[in-house]
């Protein structure tokens, strides 16, 4: 694991983190220092706390109370990379109305993982390219990361019974795997040992998109990180990403970060330190 330190003060500390495992690979039980907040911007991995099991992904950001145990693997190859987000523990009480200030006892998430839009995990792409260029502003930095933590920290515990949380994140794990290939409901479906009919009911109630959405999104995340990392190929982007099309790809895109893949490239290679 590679681990790149982006920021740091008395308030945030804001981390890139480099996960080469491959499929299968789980990791011992860890726990987070502070409370954290994990945003993927590529790959996907499986976090076990307890008695159930939360598949990270650029569709679902992390929350992880300070000193709670957790394990990590990996339901793909290829690993994953996340900006991580580590609060002072004071900061995360008064942001979500938990008065403890005791590390130990801190416990500030309402969930353990959170829906990331497209237009936040955009946000999230721009912090870490202002970061990289080594003269972002502190205030914009402290502002946007904490902005970050606030809107994904405070997403409600899902209401889903135990059963269809499980079948959808062993369905996640899947397409996090083949999300670049022409896959089917009914592959989905049996890959995870439900019916059709089943996980098109249960997917939307626990992500809140269906299962084409969200392989869509997971795509035009995979072309934002290939182009936040300077990719002038648009063919070879939409190819990767699992697009049939450069063209389909582009108008996708533009529809959903409110930009072309030229303009971000161009965007996130500028100082973007006033940016909001």
């Amino acid at each position: 694991m590679e681990v790149r330190r982006l920021y740091s003060s008395p308030l945030l500390a804001i981390r890139e983190v480099h996960c080469s495992a491959s499929r299968g690979d789980a990791s011992g039980v860890e726990t987070s220092p502070a409370p954290s907040l994990a945003i993927p911007l590529r790959g996907c991995f499986t976090v076990s706390r307890r008695d159930h099991a939360v598949v990270g992904d650029p569709n679902t950001a992390m929350l992880f109370d300070a000193g709670l145990p957790y394990r990590v693997e990996h339901p793909a190859d290829h690993g994953d990379v996340c900006l991580v987000l580590d609060c002072e523990a004071g900061t995360a009480a008064d942001a979500f109305g938990n008065g403890a200030r005791k590390l130990a006892e801190l416990r500030p998430f309402r969930a353990t993982y959170a829906p990331l839009t497209p237009a936040l995990h955009f946000r999230a792409q721009a912090l870490r390219s202002a970061l990289r260029r080594g003269n972002a502003d502190p205030l914009f930095v402290e502002e946007e990361g904490l902005a970050l933590v606030a809107r994904l920290g405070a997403a409600p515990a899902p209401t889903v019974s135990r059963v269809a949380q499980g079948t959808v994140e062993r369905a996640k794990a899947f397409v996090g795997g083949h999300f670049t290939e022409g896959i089917t409901l009914g592959a989905i479906a049996a890959a995870v040992g439900t019916s059709p009919f089943s996980l098109a009911r249960a997917f939307p109630a626990v992500t809140g998109m269906t299962t084409h959405r969200y392989v869509v999104a997971l795509r035009l995340a995979a072309a934002l990180d290939a182009v936040a990392g300077g990719e002038r190929s648009l063919s070879r982007v939409a190819v990767d990403a699992g697009f049939a099309h450069h063209s389909h790809m582009t108008k996708l895109f533009a529809q959903t970060f409110g930009a072309t893949p030229q303009t971000v490239r161009r965007r996130f290679a500028l100082d973007m330190t006033a940016s909001t």
